[in-house]
């Protein structure tokens, strides 16, 4: 019978402690790293400059993943002038146009930080996405809606780190337009 006890008080034990580990969906959102981050990285490295620029409402690029993955978090850098406006963050499946994630985010104007997407953006492997970050608070100052960005004089498409290839990317509306002359530092991180 004590055997039997002995066994019952390392079962429940094990049981506990099993209990107590990481959620493994929240361990799988790091935003401290990420395909983005490693490819803006690559590119800062081999010549390109990392500025704020390009005047444009729109700042955006297109990109396809080699695997299916979800969005779990959208990475952004607001301007100090509009570090309480909102900013549209939306993803278009570029394949059929349709815009499949449209909403309001404000981002921190001293660093780039993070928000959770509202609703669930599943993305699948082989198809091209295009992400637009969109600021139309102007207000007669056009430093208002420029945006962090990895350019050089010339840029040489696609771009890629793991499995994120950057295809274009677009700056218009307000401004521009600009195609393939910068990639706006839009951070995606996936699970």
């Amino acid at each position: 019978m004590k055997t039997f006890q002995k066994l019952a008080v390392v079962f429940f034990s094990l049981l506990i402690f099993a209990g107590c580990e990481d959620d493994p969906i929240l361990a799988s959102c790091d935003d401290t790293t990420s395909e983005f981050q490693n490819l803006f990285q690559a590119m800062i490295s081999s010549g390109h400059t990392d500025k704020v620029s390009y005047d444009t409402e729109v700042h955006a690029y297109t990109f396809s993943l080699s695997a299916d993955k979800e969005i779990c978090k959208i990475g952004y850098q607001s301007q100090h002038e509009v570090t309480d406006t909102p900013y549209l963050m939306e993803l278009v499946d570029s394949s059929t146009n349709n815009i499949i994630y449209s909403d309001s985010h404000v981002f921190s104007s001293t660093e780039t930080s993070y928000v959770i997407p509202t609703s669930t953006i599943q993305l699948q492997s082989g198809i091209s996405y295009t992400v637009r970050r969109i600021q139309t608070d102007v207000a007669s100052n056009f430093g208002n809606i420029i945006g962090r960005l990895a350019m050089q004089d010339s840029m040489s498409f696609p771009y890629a780190d793991g499995i994120m290839t950057i295809s274009s990317a677009d700056f218009y509306q307000n401004g521009g337009p600009l195609t393939n002359g910068a990639i706006p530092y839009i951070d995606l991180i996936f699970k």
